[in-house]
């Protein structure tokens, strides 16, 4: 199997526990100008950061070098790893993935991936006492619904792979209880609606009533506040409402018409037929 060629918002470390996987990578810091990208997202580190994760219209298996010349000379490097095989990959780096299984007696393709947020550092701490093994229901999750609700319309409909860590902003407000005005100034500073603010210190309020929660229990178990750190934190990805609902035929895990807006429309073939 292959993956599109894309990039992702996050820092990565994927290690192999059964097949191979060859990596195909470009640097967009040097590359971008050679390279289509659906959303053209990506930006270089002295204009700031990418918009979000996003993916070539480019086919890996038949690279269509008429209408995209300059791909040809866009420089590039190769990796495969194997069972025992871990790879880091940092955020933003564009890459194309083939996996295969050469084993006759096993032809499965296991791996295992964890992404981190390209803020966090690395802590050696955390490497002693290190448990033989965790489950996955130990772990918190921070991005996991889709498309979402209107709840959250910022956020509705938008793939949030890489997006800010709103639980972060919950645990500065859970520091110091504060009142409506500077509620809204705690918000206010990404340039999030007021309206929208106010609204949702009521719902907070009435949320929590109960006398014998702290303030930091109040802020955490609140439905309202969630929905607000959420939406908020897709507003500083650029999204100023939810995308658009799908047509009949489309599909969230293919790109199309749908995904191609503007230039791009129609400019690849999702099955790898011959053109």
């Amino acid at each position: 199997g292959t993956s599109t060629i894309h990039y992702d918002m996050n820092h990565q470390v994927m290690c192999m526990f059964a097949g191979k996987k060859e990596w195909i990578m470009w640097d967009l810091r040097t590359e971008s100008k050679k390279i289509p990208m659906w959303n053209e997202y990506y930006r270089a580190p002295s204009q700031g950061k990418p918009q979000g994760s996003d993916d070539s219209p480019i086919d890996g298996e038949r690279v269509d070098l008429k209408r995209w010349p300059d791909f040809g000379s866009a420089r590039w490097r190769n990796t495969t790893i194997e069972k025992g095989d871990c790879l880091y990959l940092p955020a933003h780096l564009l890459h194309y993935v083939r996996s295969w299984s050469d084993d006759p007696e096993d032809h499965r393709i296991i791996a295992l991936m964890t992404m981190f947020q390209s803020e966090e550092s690395y802590d050696p701490s955390y490497c002693k006492d290190v448990p033989s093994h965790s489950y996955l229901s130990d772990y918190d999750v921070m991005w996991g619904e889709f498309p979402g609700s209107m709840e959250v319309p910022r956020c509705m409909n938008h793939v949030k792979m890489g997006y800010p860590n709103w639980k972060r902003m919950l645990a500065k407000l859970a520091k110091k209880e504060v009142g409506e005005k500077a509620f809204v100034k705690f918000w206010a500073k990404e340039g999030y609606p007021k309206k929208r603010i106010k609204a949702a210190w009521q719902r907070f309020v009435s949320d929590v009533a109960s006398d014998t929660m702290s303030w930091a229990e109040k802020v955490f178990n609140s439905t309202a506040l969630t929905n607000l750190a959420k939406d908020v934190a897709c507003g500083m990805e650029g999204h100023e409402g939810p995308e658009r609902k799908l047509r009949e035929g489309e599909s969230w895990d293919a790109r199309n018409e749908y995904s191609l807006a503007g230039d791009y429309k129609g400019y690849t073939n999702e099955k790898h037929e011959e053109l």
